[in-house]
């Protein structure tokens, strides 16, 4: 089952048997409804975190600074990043934080930046669209493969 949001695919065979019976947390959770999606398909035990709230779904949502989220250490099995580091201030910030409070996985779905100079274009025009929709003050930023992974190897 593939579940599409703002032209975002999220492919739920990939990540079922990575989290399914356990207890996740969706960091840049939006709107949620691929949260709830998620929780009905797989059974788990959701938790929404983000800066504002936008829900569209009836799921809890505790609202953090972007930096520090406010949960003890390993208190969830898996985390989900949807299509959120491009919209972070200091996305490695979130990241570490992420493996703080996770035990297990880390899940991340993210745009990538290619040499194309029309994927630059798109990539700015959705990042400006993205934050002004949603009343952001920070830029979005794309990165490359290269330096996702170079972040992802830093963290270990």
């Amino acid at each position: 089952m593939k579940i599409t949001t703002d032209q975002k695919t999220v492919e739920l065979e990939k990540i079922s048997e990575e989290i399914k019976n356990f207890k996740v947390l969706d960091i840049g959770s939006g709107s949620g409804i691929i949260a709830n999606r998620i929780r009905d398909q797989l059974g788990v035990k959701i938790t929404l975190v983000d800066v504002v709230d936008k829900r569209k779904v009836d799921l809890p949502l505790t609202i953090y600074d972007g930096q520090n989220l406010p949960f003890k250490d390993k208190s969830f099995d898996a985390a989900l990043l949807i299509f959120v580091l491009h919209h972070a201030e200091d996305p490695q910030a979130v990241l570490s934080e992420a493996k703080r409070v996770v035990r297990d996985k880390i899940i991340v779905y993210e745009d990538i930046i290619t040499r194309n100079p029309f994927d630059k274009i798109d990539s700015f025009l959705h990042g400006f669209a993205f934050n002004k929709t949603w009343n952001l003050q920070n830029e979005a930023i794309f990165k490359s493969e290269e330096e996702w992974k170079a972040i992802f190897k830093k963290l270990n």
